[in-house]
């Protein structure tokens, strides 16, 4: 945000042509919308992928609960915004990453199962 503060103060400092100085406050409002647009878009897709993990965390405990050791979760929880962290990776998989993860929640395997 302090960036962005600085690059408007800048734009009222430099010696602009004559049809962008008209438009100035115009382009500076396009920019921070466009800033707002995308903020707003990252902030949706992490938490709808937060609630996704809380859901799949909250399920694997309660079949360790019910004592069941071998389950299966849908996967992959991914996304498509490229400011979101999970961007191109894959949350789980059959190889080290699922054994990990049963390893963490004392189950004997989870498997994915495709959505």
């Amino acid at each position: 945000m302090i960036t962005i503060l600085s690059l408007l103060t800048q734009i009222k400092v430099l010696k602009l042509p004559g049809i962008i100085r008209r438009f100035r406050g115009l382009l500076s409002s396009i920019i921070l919308i466009m800033f707002f647009y995308s903020f707003f878009c990252a902030s949706r897709d992490i938490v709808e992928i937060y609630l996704k993990f809380k859901s799949r965390s909250e399920y694997i405990l309660l079949q360790r609960e019910k004592g069941i050791t071998d389950i299966y979760v849908e996967a992959p929880i991914c996304t498509k915004n490229k400011h979101v962290a999970l961007y191109g990776l894959d949350d789980m998989n059959e190889n080290w990453v699922s054994q990990t993860i049963a390893r963490y929640y004392g189950m004997h395997s989870i498997r994915i199962v495709e959505k």
